[in-house]
C-alpha cells in the first residue's frame, strides 16, 4: 500500500497560505514517517506494489530547493517534484538549472501540465497539447520524458486519464484522498499533507487507518467547494487555516 504525501511551499512565512508548512514542520512529518517504520519509496524505482511513503512536492516553487531538498537529505529520502513548464525561470519558480541539480541527485521530475491550469476544463485536444508540450520540455532538459503527472489544481477526470496514458505517462497523481488500496497507477489517491490538518492526515495514514472518514471528509470538500465557487471557498478554507494555526 503506497501513501502519496502531497505538500506544495515549504517556507518561515507558512502562516499566509493555507497550503505552505514551515520547514520544521516538514522535519517533523519526515521524523514521523521515520519513527513510524513505514519507509521512505524510492520514486525513480517505485513498483505499484509497494508498502511505503512517496513523497511529493507541487507547483516548482524556489522553497523545493533551498528548504526541501537539505531536509530530504538530511533523512535520505527523495521525492517527485512537478514543475508547470511554462513556469521555469519564471519569478517565484524553480529555474532549469536547479531542476536539474533535483534529478541529479536523485529525485524525479513529473509533469505539473504545461500551464498552471485545469485540465478537466480544457478540451481534449487542448489536454493533449498541455501534457505533450510539458513532456517535450522535460525531456529536453532532462534527457526522458517525465513518468509522472500531477495535474493542477486537481483537474482530474476519465478525458485527463485517457490522455495522459496516450501521451506516455505511467503514473498520474491526483488529488483525490485516500490510501490507494488497490493502487490504480493513472489514478493515484494522496494524504493532504499541506495545510492546518495535515499532521493528522499523516498520522492517520501512516497507521493506515480511518480510510472511510477520510474518503468521506474529501467528498464534502468538494460539495462544499462546488455549492460556494472557487472564490468564497478559498477564502474560507483561508480564514480555517489560519484559526486552527493559532
Amino acid at each position: 500500500m503506497p501513501i502519496f504525501l502531497v505538500y506544495h511551499k515549504i517556507r518561515d512565512d507558512a502562516a499566509q497560505d493555507a497550503h505552505a508548512i514551515s520547514p520544521h514542520l516538514l522535519q517533523e512529518h519526515l521524523q514521523a514517517i521515520r519513527a513510524s517504520g513505514v519507509p521512505f519509496l524510492e520514486p525513480r524505482e517505485f513498483q505499484p506494489a509497494q508498502n511505503g511513503v512517496v513523497i511529493t512536492f507541487d507547483d516548482g516553487t524556489p522553497d523545493h530547493d533551498t528548504n526541501v531538498r537539505p531536509l530530504l537529505d538530511k533523512f535520505g529520502a527523495r521525492a517527485i517534484f512537478f514543475v508547470s513548464t511554462d513556469q521555469l525561470d519564471t519569478a517565484g519558480h524553480l529555474t532549469r538549472a536547479q531542476v536539474k541539480a533535483l534529478q541529479r541527485e536523485g529525485h524525479v521530475i513529473g509533469s505539473h501540465s504545461h500551464v498552471h491550469k485545469r485540465l478537466d476544463l480544457m478540451s481534449p485536444e487542448q489536454v493533449r497539447e498541455q501534457l505533450a508540450t510539458s513532456a517535450a520540455v522535460l525531456a529536453d532538459l532532462l534527457g526522458a520524458p517525465p513518468a509522472h503527472l500531477a495535474p493542477p489544481r486537481g483537474g482530474y477526470d476519465a478525458t485527463v486519464r485517457a490522455v495522459a496514458a496516450e501521451t506516455g505517462y505511467t503514473f498520474c497523481r491526483t488529488m483525490r484522498w485516500g490510501y490507494n488500496r488497490p493502487l490504480d497507477p493513472l489514478a493515484i489517491e494522496i494524504a493532504p499533507v499541506t495545510g492546518a490538518w495535515g499532521t493528522w492526515f499523516l498520522h492517520e495514514a501512516l497507521r493506515a487507518r480511518n480510510e472511510r472518514l477520510v474518503k468521506t471528509l474529501f467528498f464534502l470538500k468538494l460539495g462544499l467547494r462546488d455549492s460556494l465557487g472557487p472564490l468564497d471557498y478559498r477564502k474560507i478554507r483561508n480564514t480555517v487555516a489560519k484559526l486552527a494555526r493559532g
